[in-house]
């Protein structure tokens, strides 16, 4: 009965899928965007005898990279249990000009590829042979791509897929030239699967819900995301707010996750248990040790403007007003919070300390933190709330010891948390709501069925996704894809509102470059004197990431734990996710098919290192001129003009051999805007024929060595 349930509400979602496949959430994203961007399908299937049948268990998404790698006893999806596994990657490569090209992989297990039908590699064993293949023809526009992976018998599975020609070095196929058909009916269904179990993460569906019990490590790391802490909130938030807020969360900020609970009988009045709930909240107070609010200095303000314009603040927020706002015109509804309502949210003394750690009180807050000090943060708190500070809205009568009684019995408590209070109410499992014929209670499309279930306002789309994820099997929130873990937060962080990535400009450089150029005109920056600042301000490409950076640095980089700034030529500053840091490091080595640990380096071979360091210096004909852009050590760029760079000291804690040997071959390969010029020709050969007779490999790792002094590293006698 289950089974034939199942595959009628299978039949119902793939119909609806055709016809409501939109935007699904602002953190969410729209499972249409998600499967046209570039990169290819990749179909899961378990080869282990134990598993269940290909047929129930395989499982369909889009993959930027032909690359993977699953660590022994994990997953290669959610879907697919741990074990032996096949994986076919399918899509078109994309060429400009009809081209001749060489293939070869990277890896371990078996590969098979063809491109056009026609077999080209064929790969089995623990270490695949890295000679490239032989020639083969491709034609203008696109060449099929289909390549069979088979994992190893034992341990770690790896693949990394790479080509080459005459004129460049081999590499990992690039995603812009990759593509896939988004209109495929397994890909559809299996993405709105995702999306639905997402949405389940985000909106805490499982903290009334409780998920499938797993004694397996490696649940979906976004069900142990936490909502904001009450326990003090009444020293942080306005009541009045917090009653508008509890009443209608999407009457506030359109894509709150926060339900609706209350319904007053009037839409625009206040539901009183609102109003009470508030009440409650409100008393939940800390005192100040002087017992007073502090204004902000109201004078710090134009420099609270400057630093908002240059922290690049309007990727994720607008100054224009939003919903809860009428008298402002509505946001350009983009996923941005609009900052309008500050002053009528928080308390002045809590804005300075939220700004100076959100994560105080929610460990999981999308606002990053930015570390900053306590004048910054005072002067961004000045610029926020304005003139008028301490203005106050229209009172919210409530009754703070019903209040307490409503947060019990209203699960709120089920999310957040109070000292020494706990929730009240119960729901079933996500298994048994799993195993409901219809849909009801948060579900529900009408306030009928719904009855006395929270309110989240779904969309049409959002609830076919759920559903959908609803009617598939919940043991899929017990194990999780580290690749998949980035996709989604890279998304729900809005990481490319700063960054360009693949074949789409950030949207600062597009969608808010106007907006950008007249808050950064109205608060231009103050630079200190002869500090050698870059002319292009562009957040570093994230396309290249997970191959680029060390996981281990890159989890400190993302948490916010260096003692320094990786480029000091850049006004913004990275903001820290700490929460998130290791696994999105994880996430982005695994798309590239790296594990998450990367092997120390060796120790530099001196008599090689000291040739690098003389290559790195200024003397004409003798070197490449890096000390003129780099710093190294203590010593600054020598004349940066409008390209400062990275400290040398730092490039063997941050950079991977592969990734540095790609880069100093050919910079303009991995990012066009580079100003980093090549210094070598078609035949390997640079100018400096004195070192080596001017054999590029063999000077670079030269360089390479040098590098490898780490913070020893001393700067190039001229």
């Amino acid at each position: 009965m289950a089974d034939r349930r199942r595959a009628g509400i299978a039949g119902f979602l793939l119909l609806s899928a055709s016809l409501m496949f939109g935007r699904l959430c602002a953190t969410a994203a729209a499972p249409s965007d998600r499967a046209s961007g570039p990169g290819v399908s990749v179909t899961f299937e378990p080869l282990s005898v134990a598993a269940a049948p290909a047929s129930k268990t395989a499982d369909v998404r889009v993959s930027r990279l032909v690359a993977l790698s699953v660590p022994r006893g994990s997953a290669p999806s959610p879907f697919t249990p741990a074990g032996r596994f096949r994986a076919t990657f399918e899509g078109d490569l994309t060429l400009r000009l009809r081209d001749s090209l060489s293939f070869s992989a990277q890896g371990r297990g078996k590969l098979t590829l063809s491109i056009n039908g026609k077999a080209v590699l064929d790969l089995n064993g623990d270490s695949f042979p890295q000679k490239p293949t032989e020639s083969v023809r491709l034609n203008k526009g696109k060449n099929h791509l289909v390549a069979v992976y088979e994992s190893p018998e034992q341990g770690d599975a790896e693949l990394r897929l790479f080509w080459s020609s005459r004129s460049f070095h081999p590499e990992p196929l690039p995603p812009t030239i990759l593509s896939h058909d988004p209109s495929a009916a397994p890909l559809r269904a299996s993405q709105l699967v995702r999306d639905g179990r997402f949405m389940v993460a985000e909106f805490h569906c499982t903290r009334c819900h409780a998920p499938p019990a797993s004694s397996q490590p490696g649940a979906m790391p976004e069900l142990a995301q936490d909502a904001p802490s009450l326990t003090e909130v009444g020293g942080c938030l306005r009541p009045e707010w917090m009653a508008r807020w509890i009443n209608n969360p999407r009457g506030v900020r359109t894509d709150a996750h926060m339900p609706r609970l209350f319904h007053a009988a009037d839409e625009k009045a206040i539901d009183p248990r609102a109003a009470d709930a508030a009440a409650y909240l409100a008393s939940l107070v800390v005192a100040a040790a002087d017992g007073a609010e502090k204004i902000p200095d109201l004078q710090k303000a134009p420099a609270g403007g400057r630093l908002f314009a240059q922290l690049n603040c309007i990727a994720c927020h607008t100054l224009q007003g939003g919903a809860g706002d009428p008298a402002a015109a509505a946001s350009a509804g983009d996923g941005r919070e609009s900052l309008v309502l500050a002053k009528t949210k928080f308390r002045p003394t809590a804005l300075r300390a939220f700004l100076r750690n959100p994560q105080a009180h929610y460990a999981w807050n999308p606002m990053p933190n930015f570390r900053l000090t306590e004048d910054e943060a005072e002067s961004i708190a000045a610029f926020l709330l304005g003139p008028d500070p301490a203005k106050e809205s229209a009172k919210v009568e409530g009754d703070a010891v019903r209040g307490k009684e409503v947060v019990r019995t209203s699960g709120c408590l089920n999310c957040h948390i109070i000292d020494k209070e706990t929730s009240t109410l119960k729901a079933a499992s996500l298994v048994d709501v799993s195993r409901d014929p219809a849909p009801h209670g948060c579900l529900a499309a009408n306030a009928g069925d719904r009855k006395n279930a929270p309110d989240f306002q779904f969309s049409p789309e959002q609830r076919v996704a759920l559903i959908a994820f609803a009617s598939s099997d919940p043991v899929s929130l017990t194990r999780d894809a580290p690749e998949e873990f980035a996709t989604r937060q890279i998304r729900a962080m809005r990481c490319t509102a700063c960054h360009a990535r693949d074949n789409e400009e950030s949207l600062l450089a597009t969608t808010y470059d106007a907006e950008a150029i007249v808050l950064k005109n109205k608060f231009p920056p103050n630079d200190p004197p002869n500090e050698p600042l870059a002319a292009d301000q562009r957040a570093p490409l994230l396309t290249w990431t997970g191959e680029k950076l060390r996981p281990h640095w890159a989890a400190r980089f993302i948490a916010g734990e260096l003692a320094y700034k990786a480029r000091p030529f850049i006004r913004a500053r990275m903001p820290a996710f700490a929460a998130r840091a290791e696994l999105l490091a994880a996430g982005l080595a695994a798309q590239h098919g790296y594990g998450p640990a990367d092997a120390d380096y060796p120790a530099a071979d001196a008599a090689m290192a000291t040739i690098g360091q003389k290559l790195c210096g200024a003397t004409p004909n003798q070197s490449f001129g890096c000390v003129q852009c780099h710093s190294v050590a203590t010593q600054p760029p020598k004349a940066p003009f409008e390209a400062p760079s990275i400290n040398f000291m730092y490039v063997i804690e941050r950079l991977r051999k592969p990734y540095y040997q790609r880069w100093i071959h050919d910079p303009l390969r991995l990012d066009s805007n580079t100003k980093m010029p090549r210094f070598d020709d078609a035949d390997d050969k640079t100018g400096i024929r004195d070192v080596f007779d001017g054999d590029a490999p063999k000077q670079y790792e030269a360089i390479w060595q040098y590098f490898l002094q780490g913070r020893a590293i001393r700067p190039p006698a001229e």
